[in-house]
């Protein structure tokens, strides 16, 4: 994260935050249509998409029999103090 030089602030400091979530295969598909660059697209491309990664998340070899996945989750936090 960069603030421009003048900016009031002190400089910023970051923490990541990392854990995993237990998920289904159907859960990971619905999770993935939650995010915003899905839900914007039109109806039909939205279908289209889910249809792949439908076929995708049941195709993948390292999913293959697996009722449960570890899907490993991030958050970067950034903060920086008001220096005036």
């Amino acid at each position: 994260m960069g603030l421009a030089p003048e900016a009031p602030f002190s400089v910023p400091e970051a923490h990541i935050m990392r854990w995993s979530l237990t998920v289904t295969p159907e859960h990971l598909i619905e999770l993935a249509c939650t995010y915003s660059g899905f839900i914007v697209l039109p109806e039909a491309e939205r279908n289209r998409l889910r249809g792949g990664l439908v076929d995708a998340v049941h195709d993948h070899p390292a999913l293959a029999g697996r009722s449960e996945i570890e899907l490993p989750m991030r958050c970067i936090c950034w903060r920086a103090v008001r220096t005036l």
